[in-house]
C-alpha cells in the first residue's frame, strides 16, 4: 500500500514537472488571449494550481512567472462574475504560498497591491452610489472584496465603516448589492474576532469588535423585520436568503456557551425567543417557495449559498450548536420533515440524528413539532371554513408522525421506551384540551407512535384514555368524537397483535430446554396435544414455528434462551418466575385455561426420548 502511494505520488510530481516546462513560455500566451473570455478564464487561470512553481526559479524563468501574476490580476479587474474572481484570488494566493524566495516575494506583493487597488475602486464606486450614480460598479467591487476575504483577511480601519455608510446613507438599493454589503461587514467581524488574542486581548480590540458587532446585528434585524412578510406579497430575490443565513452564522460565531469562563466572555450573545421566531417565520417564507421558481433562479451565481437547503442547515447548525432555544427551534424545523421534498428531509434527518445523540429533549421537540404541524391542518380547515377534514395539511400531520416514530425502529424502540411513553401520554393529554374539538390529533400524530409501546404500555394507555371519557356523553356529538372511538379500537387491535401468546417450556433427557410459544394455534397445540414428545420432534416444530427466535414472555423480557443453552436450577427458577403464561382465548383449544397451572407445567414437564 505505501509503495503504491509512493508510485503514484512519484509520478504525479513527474507530470507537474513535464506540463510546467511545457507551458512556462505558452502559457502568458494563453492568458492575454484569453483573458477577456469569461467562459474559458477561470479553467485556463487554475492551470497554476497543477504546476510546479519552482522550476520557475530553478530554469531562470522569473520573468515568465511574473508576467502570468499580472495577467492574473488583471483579469481580476477585467471581469465580475463569481467563477472568474474565484480562480484568480485562488491562483493568487497559490502562488503567495507555494512560490519560491523572490518569486513569492513578488506574488505577495502583488496581492497586496491587488487588495489596495480593490480598496480604491470600492470606496470610489461607495462614493458614487451615494450622489446618485448606477449601482453596478459597485456591486462588482462587492463580489470582489468578498471573494477576497473568503480567503483573507483585508485589514483596513476604515472599510467597516465605509460599509455600514452604504446601508445607512443609500435608500432603495437593489437585493443583491445589499446582500453583498452584509456579507463583506459580516467577514469583516469574523476576521476581527479571529484576530483577537484569546489568552490576552486588548480592551481596544474588544471593544470594536463589540460595535461592530452591534451594528450588523441591528441592521440584520432591521431588515428581517422588513423581509418578515405575507409570501405571496413578495417575488423570490436573494436578499431573505442572506439575511437569514448571515444572522445564523453571526449567532453561531458569538453563542453564549463558546465564550464563557473565559477572558472573551464579553463576547458571547444569544437572542431572545421573539427574535429567533422572527427569524424562522423567515426560513419559513423560504422553504415554502416552490421548486418551479427555485428552479428558474438554478443557473445563477452563488445560487448554492442562497438555496432552501443552505437556509435550512444554517437554522439546523444553531440547534445543534445549542445557540438559541432548541426547544423551539428544533421543533420548528422537524415539523418541516415532510414538507419540502427530499433533501431538505434528508438535512432534517440527520439532525434529529445528531440531536438523539445530544439532547435529552426528543420528546418534547418530537410532540411540538407534531401540535405545530397539526396547528397547520386547524389553520387550514380554518380557511376552508372547516369544509376539508382531511387535506394535505392532515396527511402532512400523519406522515409526519409515522417518519418520527420510525426513528424508534429496532433496538432503539427499548431504548426509547420511555421517551416514546411520553410523547403518546402527553399527546393524549394535549388531544382531550377543550374535547373533542382537537380529538383528531389522537388519529393524526398520537397513533403512529402506539406500536412501538410494550403491551403493557398500551393497556396503561388504552385505561387512561377511557378514562378521561367517563363523565362525557361521546353520543351527543358523534363526529366530534368519532376520532376518540377509532383511537380506542386502535388500541384494542394494537394491544391483540402485541402480546405475548400463551407458552410453555419443555426440556430434554440431556439438560437442554425448549421454547415454544404460540406463534398461531395450530402449531402450538399440536405440540401440547398428547403427540410424540421426544426431543427431535419437539425441536423440529418449535424451528419451524418461530424460527427460535428470542421470546420475551409477559409484561418481563425474558432471558433469551432458545433450545441450546444449558439447563440450571437457576434457570429453571428463572423462567417459572418471569414465564406469564396467561389464559387460553376459548375453552376449546386444549391449553391450560388457570396461570397457575401453566406455570406449574412450566416447571413439572420433562421429555422423555419417545414418550409423553
Amino acid at each position: 500500500m505505501f509503495l503504491c502511494c509512493f508510485v503514484s505520488q512519484e509520478a504525479l510530481d513527474n507530470n507537474r514537472r513535464e506540463i510546467t516546462a511545457a507551458l512556462m513560455k505558452s502559457y502568458p500566451q494563453l492568458l492575454q488571449k484569453f483573458i477577456a473570455d469569461k467562459a474559458k478564464l477561470p479553467a485556463l487561470v487554475e492551470i497554476l494550481l497543477l504546476l510546479n512553481l519552482e522550476l520557475y526559479s530553478l530554469k531562470r524563468r522569473e520573468q515568465s512567472f511574473k508576467s502570468i501574476l499580472d495577467l492574473i490580476a488583471e483579469a481580476f479587474f477585467k471581469h465580475g462574475e463569481e467563477d472568474a474572481l474565484k480562480s484568480c484570488i485562488k491562483a493568487l494566493i497559490f502562488c503567495s504560498t507555494e512560490s519560491q524566495a523572490d518569486l513569492q516575494d513578488y506574488a505577495k506583493n502583488k496581492l497586496k497591491d491587488l487588495e489596495n487597488e480593490l480598496l480604491v475602486k470600492l470606496k470610489a464606486a461607495i462614493k458614487a452610489v451615494k450622489v446618485g450614480d448606477d449601482e453596478y460598479s459597485l456591486l462588482v467591487n462587492l463580489k470582489r472584496l468578498y471573494e477576497v476575504q473568503l480567503k483573507k483577511n483585508v485589514a483596513n480601519d476604515d472599510l467597516y465603516d465605509e460599509l455600514a455608510s452604504i446601508l445607512r446613507d443609500v435608500k432603495g438599493l437593489d437585493d443583491e448589492v445589499l446582500g453583498f454589503v452584509l456579507l463583506n461587514m459580516y467577514l469583516q467581524v469574523a476576521w476581527s474576532l479571529y484576530s483577537i488574542d484569546g489568552e490576552n486581548p486588548s480592551e481596544v480590540s474588544l471593544t470594536v469588535l463589540l460595535s461592530k458587532r452591534t451594528n450588523l446585528f441591528e441592521q440584520l434585524e432591521h431588515l428581517m423585520d422588513s423581509l418578515v412578510v405575507v409570501h405571496e406579497e413578495r417575488r423570490r430575490t436573494v436578499l431573505p436568503f442572506r439575511v437569514s443565513i448571515i444572522l445564523a452564522e453571526m449567532w453561531n460565531l458569538f453563542k453564549t456557551s463558546k465564550y464563557a469562563s473565559t477572558k472573551l466572555e464579553s463576547l458571547g450573545y444569544c437572542p431572545d425567543l421573539s427574535t429567533v421566531q422572527k427569524f424562522w417565520k423567515l426560513c419559513e417564507q423560504i422553504l415554502n417557495i416552490s421548486d418551479e421558481t427555485e428552479d428558474e433562479f438554478a443557473n445563477e451565481e452563488y445560487i448554492e449559498e442562497t438555496n432552501k437547503d443552505a437556509v435550512l442547515l444554517a437554522a439546523a447548525k444553531l440547534v445543534i450548536n445549542n445557540a438559541v432555544s432548541r426547544e423551539y427551534l428544533g421543533s420548528e424545523i422537524i415539523s418541516h420533515f415532510v414538507m419540502h421534498g427530499t433533501s431538505t428531509s434528508e438535512i432534517i434527518k440527520h439532525l434529529i440524528t445528531v440531536l438523539k445523540k445530544t439532547s435529552n429533549d426528543i420528546p418534547e421537540m418530537f410532540l411540538e413539532a407534531l401540535k405545530r404541524a397539526y396547528q397547520r391542518h386547524t389553520e387550514e380547515q380554518l380557511k376552508s371554513n372547516y369544509v376539508t377534514v382531511t387535506g394535505k395539511s392532515f396527511t402532512d400531520c400523519v406522515e409526519l408522525a409515522n417518519r418520527l416514530s420510525a426513528t424508534f425502529s429496532g433496538a432503539a424502540r427499548n431504548k426509547f421506551r420511555l421517551d416514546i411513553l411520553k410523547i403518546v401520554k402527553d399527546g393524549i393529554s394535549f388531544a382531550f384540551i377543550d374535547a373533542p374539538k382537537q380529538l383528531s390529533f389522537l388519529e393524526a400524530a398520537v397513533l403512529s407512535f402506539v406500536p412501538k409501546l410494550v403491551p403493557s404500555d398500551i393497556l396503561e394507555i388504552l385505561r387512561d384514555v377511557k378514562k378521561r371519557a367517563e363523565n362525557v356523553n361521546p353520543y351527543e356529538n358523534p363526529s366530534g368524537w368519532r376520532p376518540y372511538h377509532a383511537f380506542i379500537e386502535q388500541l384494542h387491535e394494537k394491544y391483540a397483535k402485541n402480546e405475548v401468546m400463551p407458552g410453555f417450556v419443555a426440556i430434554d433427557t440431556k439438560g437442554h430446554y425448549i421454547v415454544a410459544i404460540r406463534a398461531n394455534r395450530e402449531a402450538t397445540m399440536k405440540l401440547q396435544r398428547n403427540e410424540p414428545h421426544d426431543t427431535n420432534t419437539i425441536r423440529a416444530k418449535w424451528e419451524a414455528t418461530v424460527e427460535s427466535r428470542f421470546i420475551a414472555f409477559g409484561t418481563k423480557p425474558c432471558h433469551p434462551v432458545t433450545h441450546g443453552n444449558p439447563l440450571t436450577d437457576r434457570n429453571i427458577r428463572y423462567l417459572c418466575d418471569t414465564v406469564a403464561i396467561r389464559p387460553s382465548w376459548d375453552n376449546n383449544d386444549g391449553i391450560a385455561n388457570n396461570c397457575g397451572e401453566a406455570n406449574n407445567r412450566c416447571a413439572t414437564i420433562r421429555v422423555q426420548n419417545n414418550s409423553d
